[in-house]
C-alpha cells in the first residue's frame, strides 16, 4: 500500500468518481485501466493536447519550486 497526497478538488473529483462499495485504488484501476485509455486514443485535437502539455509543464513547475522551498525550510 501507498500514501498520496491530493488537492482538495482532485480528492473530491476522485470522490465522486467512487461507486458505491468501490475504494479509491479501484476507481483509479478504472479511470486508468488500459481500455480506456486507448479508447481515448486520437480523441483529443493537437491544440488540446498542446494545452494539456502546457498544464501540465506549469504544474510541474509549481510542484519542483515548492518541493524545494519544503526542503530550504527543512535545512534551516
Amino acid at each position: 500500500m501507498r500514501t498520496i497526497g491530493l488537492s482538495e478538488d482532485a480528492y473530491s473529483m476522485l470522490d465522486n468518481a467512487k461507486r458505491p462499495g468501490e475504494s479509491f485504488s479501484d476507481v483509479v484501476r478504472r479511470a486508468f485501466s488500459a481500455d480506456r485509455l486507448l479508447a481515448m486514443v486520437g480523441t483529443m485535437t493537437q491544440d488540446t493536447a498542446a494545452h494539456y502539455k502546457r498544464v501540465i509543464a506549469r504544474a510541474r513547475g509549481q510542484e519542483d519550486r515548492e518541493s524545494e522551498r519544503r526542503a530550504r525550510r527543512m535545512r534551516r
